[in-house]
C-alpha cells in the first residue's frame, strides 16, 4: 500500500493482563477493567501537527474517560492505570468531566465536559509543544467549546515522540473508545462530512485545522 493510516496498536499495552478487546480493524478498544488504556495509536510523531478524532461510546459509570497523548515508549506508563501511575510517565489530556491531566497531575474545571458519542478532536502540535481539543467541531476556549480554531491548549514537554491515547482514570468502571485517524469510520458508521486534510488525505467528521494533517505514513513522511 502507498499509504497506511494509524490504528490502535493491540501489541502496545503496558499491562498484558488488562489488554482491551479490539475490534473494527483495531479502531475500537473496550477496556476490561478500570483505569486503563483503550488504545494507543500505532504511529507516533516527533515533529509536525496532526489531527485525529475519537468517540467514547460506553461509560459504565462516572465521567472518567480520558483522551490525549502519551510519550513513546508507552512502557513508561508502568501499568495501564493512567491515574495512579502517571507520575512516572508522560500522559497529557482531559477527562469527560472537563478536568486536566498532566503527567499524573489533575486539575478541575479545565475544559467543558463532554458526553458519550460526542466526537472529540485532538490537535497534536509538536512544532510548538501544544495539545488542543475540540468537541463536535468546536474547539476549546477556556471552559467553553466555542472556538472555530484551536485555542486553549496544554503545554507538552519538548524532545518527545508522541502517540494519541484514549482510556480512563476510573477506579471501578469500564469504557469503550473508537478512533478515526482518517479512515472515515467510527465503528461501522461512516463519517457524514468526509473532510480531508490540506494534503487531500483522510476522511474526518469535522474540518481538519489549517496546518494539521491526518496520521498516516504519507503525511509523516511529508509533514512529520
Amino acid at each position: 500500500p502507498s499509504n497506511n493510516f494509524a490504528t490502535f496498536n493491540p501489541l502496545d499495552v503496558p499491562e498484558v493482563g488488562e489488554k482491551p478487546t479490539y475490534s473494527y480493524g483495531n479502531l475500537q478498544g473496550a477496556s476490561t477493567n478500570a483505569g486503563h488504556i483503550n488504545g494507543i495509536s500505532s504511529l507516533a510523531v516527533e515533529t509536525g501537527k496532526f489531527y485525529a478524532e475519537f468517540k467514547c461510546t460506553v461509560r459504565s459509570g462516572a465521567t472518567d474517560d480520558f483522551i490525549g497523548c502519551i510519550a513513546s515508549p508507552a512502557s513508561l506508563l508502568g501499568s495501564t492505570n493512567i491515574n495512579t501511575s502517571a507520575s512516572n510517565n508522560k500522559t497529557y489530556g482531559i477527562r469527560g468531566d472537563g478536568s486536566k491531566y498532566e503527567a499524573g497531575t489533575g486539575s478541575g474545571s479545565y475544559s467543558g465536559s463532554y458526553a458519550i458519542n460526542d466526537i472529540i478532536g485532538v490537535g497534536l502540535d509538536i512544532t510548538n509543544n501544544r495539545l488542543y481539543f475540540s468537541k463536535n467541531g468546536q474547539w476549546q476556549n477556556g471552559t467553553s467549546w466555542d472556538s472555530a480554531t484551536p485555542n486553549t491548549y496544554i503545554t507538552l514537554p519538548s524532545g518527545n515522540t508522541w502517540h494519541f491515547l484514549c482510556g480512563d482514570t476510573a477506579n471501578s468502571q469500564s469504557y469503550t473508545w473508537q478512533g478515526n485517524f482518517g479512515q472515515g469510520y467510527f465503528g461501522t458508521t461512516a463519517v457524514a462530512s468526509a473532510n480531508a486534510d490540506g494534503n487531500g488525505v483522510g476522511k474526518m467528521e469535522y474540518a481538519v485545522p489549517s496546518g494539521y494533517y491526518t496520521l498516516n505514513t504519507k503525511n509523516i513522511k511529508e509533514f512529520g
